[in-house]
């Protein structure tokens, strides 16, 4: 289209989409009040959910649907396919304690849901259909928690409220498949305790959603002085020691793609890959664009150049 030009006709017809609904009970049959406590029910879908189980479809949400007053839930305009269900006791800010485990939907009786994902049982839904009596009964959340402060590159603490900061709780793989266990709001101390998780190792990331670049805690192991890393690939596992689970996020530096401490040849070789479509999207830290137009190109690859050979 040119400037000026005006299309007309593009129209649509939108169909009717699937809906699962249920309720969410307590271990004792009660159902939740879902506007005290925050609940929502999500179905997810791996990229072929035929063959694959509830773990590898774990972080492909589709749709999900909050618990209503009266512990009911309907999950609606669904496309037709497979879906394996999760009800998530999640923190608010002005609740951010967690009283319910997640679990996953297996339709068993007496206890229709568990917290393993290797246990879940699969729905399937046609386009404008109806799957009802989708049951969960979760059990009290635990007494684990993870704990820790996030300072910037200075270590002065950063307002998590302010700067609008999250830190996740995941199992799984923190470059591949990640399994959702716990969030934390960082407050205007800098503080953070992510309640309720479960026994297993996890992976700890702050979520930096304005100013600072998102981070895995990666414990001093690639420098003594920095506890986190832009790198999914140095993210260590959490053990069982969940204290001082400590992140130093850093401000956008132009040109520091790849999320190191400088600006070098690996962010130009990285900006020449990107260039090409080689990269992998998990290694760019796009607000390192050098312009702020949003895209890596020839002139953010002419600006590292000049840098690292001190033309500027």
């Amino acid at each position: 289209m040119a400037f000026g030009d005006v299309e007309t006709g593009k129209n649509f017809q939108l169909d009717t989409g699937a809906e699962i609904f249920g309720t969410v009970s307590d271990s004792g049959g009660i159902l939740i009040d879902g506007v005290a406590q925050s609940i929502w029910v999500y179905a997810l879908s791996g990229p072929n959910a035929l063959s694959d189980p509830a773990c590898s479809a774990a972080s492909v949400i589709v749709r999900g649907a909050a618990l209503d007053a009266d512990g009911e839930f309907s999950i609606k305009g669904l496309p037709g396919g497979i879906y394996f269900l999760r009800a998530v006791d999640l923190p608010t800010l002005d609740n951010p304690a967690v009283v319910y485990a997640s679990e996953w939907w297996n339709g068993l009786v007496p206890d229709p849901s568990n917290s393993d994902c290797g246990l879940a049982a699969s729905i399937e839904v046609a386009l404008g259909a109806v799957s009802p009596d989708k049951h969960f009964k979760l059990n009290p959340a635990s007494s684990i928690s993870i704990s820790g402060t996030v300072v910037d590159g200075a270590g002065a603490p950063i307002d998590g409220i302010q700067n609008n900061i999250l830190v996740n709780a995941f199992s799984g793989a923190p470059c591949g498949t990640r399994i959702y266990q716990g969030l934390a709001f960082v407050d205007a101390l800098g503080q953070y305790t992510i309640p309720g998780l479960p026994g297993v190792p996890v992976y700890v990331y702050a979520n930096g959603l304005d100013a600072y670049q998102s981070e895995w805690w990666s414990g001093y192991g690639w420098d003594p002085s920095d506890p986190s890393s832009f790198d999914c690939g140095l993210a260590e596992v959490v053990d069982l020691t969940f204290t001082d689970k400590d992140f130093k996020m850093n401000s956008p530096v132009a040109g520091n793609i790849n999320g190191s401490k400088a600006i070098d040849l690996a962010d130009a070789i990285l900006l020449l890959q990107i260039m090409s479509g080689e990269a992998s999207p998990t290694e760019i830290y796009i607000d390192a664009d050098v312009d702020g137009d949003g895209t890596f190109d020839s002139s953010d690859l002419i600006y590292i150049i000049q840098l690292v050979g001190g033309l500027r």
